[in-house]
């Protein structure tokens, strides 16, 4: 039985083809799979990672605001790592004492409280919402008057 050459010829050009095209797709599909992969990480993550705003206090030396953790997962207890937003408008994080830390280890532990000092001046008797948010994206809200 003969094969044309002009079959065969066809076969080898396919045959390239497909290895071109499958070498070209195959680490894009691989990258993307990895990217899955880590965007589920920093998702656990940020679901592991909850703490609460306990108490919001208005001080001469700025905004006293009080964070416990109540997750898994440790946090930095750095005011770098905290943004707060009162009534919608970023403030400075001046200042991160733990005022409980149950280990004694310098990190924000499940269980420890965390005290931020913001830089802002605030009619006392006025109603704000303050939120704060950490570097991975977990945050808390509440309304609290000044």
């Amino acid at each position: 039985m003969e094969v044309p050459i002009a079959h065969v010829i066809f076969f080898i050009g396919v045959t390239v083809a497909s290895y071109l095209i499958l070498s070209a797709v195959y680490p894009q599909v691989v990258s993307l799979a990895n990217a899955f992969v880590i965007q589920k990480s920093k998702i656990a993550e940020r679901i592991r990672t909850v703490f609460s705003i306990e108490e919001v206090m208005n001080t001469p030396q700025g905004l006293m605001v009080y964070l416990k953790n109540i997750g898994y997962e440790s946090m930095k207890a750095d005011a770098n790592s905290y943004d707060v937003f009162i009534d919608g408008v970023l403030f400075n994080v001046t200042n991160a004492v733990l005022e409980r830390d149950e280990n004694n280890n310098g990190v924000f532990d499940p269980g420890d409280v965390l005290r931020l000092t913001v830089n802002v001046t605030l009619v006392p008797g006025e109603v704000h919402r303050i939120k704060v948010v950490y570097s991975n994206g977990a945050s808390d809200e509440t309304i609290f008057t000044s």
